[in-house]
């Protein structure tokens, strides 16, 4: 994510990263405070230093492997069956 943000920084001749925006699958605060602490390994020195991290939660994406393959999407901490393999959650209990 660094990586990319400073890429594009360089192509665009910036004097620094402002936000770094990501989209997270996990929203533990174990999760967030890992890549805060990641982020404050990685930024010193570089453009992004002083960047803001910007922080969008989204559920989990699953496919259907069992039946129908169907893609949805779920909190990753409440796993549910695809709608079309309602019948079939009891088998993921």
């Amino acid at each position: 994510m660094v990586g990319q943000a400073l890429a594009e920084a360089r192509t665009r001749s910036a004097a620094r990263v402002m936000a770094l925006h990501l989209v997270m699958y996990d929203d533990s605060p174990q999760a967030l405070e890992d890549v805060r602490q990641a982020l404050a390994v990685v930024t010193p020195g570089t453009l992004a230093q002083a960047a803001t991290l910007v922080t969008t939660f989204a559920p989990s994406r699953f496919i259907c492997w069992d039946c129908c393959g169907l893609r949805y999407e779920a909190p990753a901490d409440n796993r549910v069956a695809a709608t079309r393999c309602a019948p079939t959650a009891a088998a993921w209990a």
